[in-house]
């Protein structure tokens, strides 16, 4: 699960905070930030999931929650002072919006991802995602306004031409696999025997798919995938690094398999954590070199970014220094 750059430049500033108090504990109120504040229950419901999971260096994850829980904050109220915000139900539509595009079948199977990532409450989750659609907006925000306090150096040919030649090699693009495939579930508590029998089904559709078997029809009545079993299986255009990255999460070789298939060539099964795969290769795409010129707006608007991203820390960072914060938990 891709926690996004601009996640992690956000979030790995080192803070040195100069106006912090620490207090007895104020019923309801975990910390105050500015005139904000974060309830105790709000900030429990990050916290107790730590505690909880047996942590060690209880006290050194506890501060580094609180120390990333302000800078969220200073970075929220940073947001709208220009007029930028994001509601929990945007953040809520774009999670069940990447569910659907990845595949991921609901709640638990994210935060399974999200637990790898060291993300242990869905509270947290949904915070870490708020986050990232505000650094989203605020980019644009910056990208379209002459915002005075974010003035970056302008971006000339010479920067784009550098960047280009720097990177020549990912402007090649990749090669990439259109691919559908038949899943047969499986689960972690399932008896040996049930296992066996699953396996054997899926053996059994793969030779049929090999063979002269229509892979659509038997999508449609054997796949336990319901997101790309409507869409006769298919689960789109992936490079080797994509799936590589798959791969992680579900525990499986898929990107090797996929990538060792020809055109219309049908892999044997599969094995993930998610179940037993049969997959098909629909098409193979091949990488194209992309022109200097036909790049050019692209690299300008990366080298834009990245100035403006790096604008927003040190601004951020003189706001955190500079803000009233009082931690009223112990």
């Amino acid at each position: 699960m891709k926690i996004t750059k601009k996640i992690i430049i956000l979030s790995v500033i080192i803070l040195t905070f100069c106006s912090i108090s620490w207090s007895e504990v104020i019923e309801g109120i975990a910390i105050k930030v500015n005139e904000d504040i974060i309830t105790l229950s709000e900030f429990n419901a990050m916290w107790v999931p730590y505690v909880q999971a047996k942590i060690s260096n209880k006290d050194l994850q506890k501060n580094q929650l609180i120390k990333l829980l302000i800078q969220w904050q200073i970075f929220e109220q940073m947001a709208y002072e220009k007029g930028i915000s994001i509601t929990n139900a945007e953040v809520e539509r774009a999670l069940e919006e990447r569910f659907a595009q990845e595949g991921i079948q609901g709640w638990d199977e994210f935060m399974t991802m999200m637990q790898q990532n060291g993300i242990l409450s869905k509270e947290l989750a949904l915070r870490q995602h708020k986050l990232a659609l505000l650094s989203q907006r605020f980019l644009m925000y910056l990208r379209y306004n002459n915002d005075p306090e974010f003035k970056i150096d302008n971006v000339n040919d010479n920067d784009i031409k550098k960047a280009y030649k720097e990177n020549l090699k990912s402007y090649m693009g990749q090669e990439r696999r259109k691919i559908r495939h038949i899943l047969i579930k499986k689960s972690d508590d399932m008896d040996d025997q049930t296992y066996a029998k699953k396996r054997e089904l899926a053996e059994t559709i793969g030779k049929k798919a090999q063979s002269d078997y229509n892979f659509t029809d038997l999508v449609n009545k054997y796949s336990e995938d319901q997101l790309s079993r409507s869409k006769g299986g298919v689960l789109g255009e992936f490079t080797r690094e994509k799936l590589e990255e798959f791969d992680t999460k579900i525990d499986s070789d898929i990107a090797k398999v996929v990538f060792s298939l020809n055109e219309n060539e049908v892999s044997d099964v599969v094995e993930s954590k998610l179940g037993f795969h049969i997959i098909q290769v629909i098409k193979i795409i091949k990488p194209d070199e992309k022109d200097f010129n036909d790049m050019r707006e692209e690299i300008k608007l990366k080298l834009e970014e990245q100035r403006y991203l790096k604008k927003m820390q040190d601004v951020l960072e003189k706001k955190v220094k500079n803000a009233r914060i009082v931690i009223l938990v112990d």
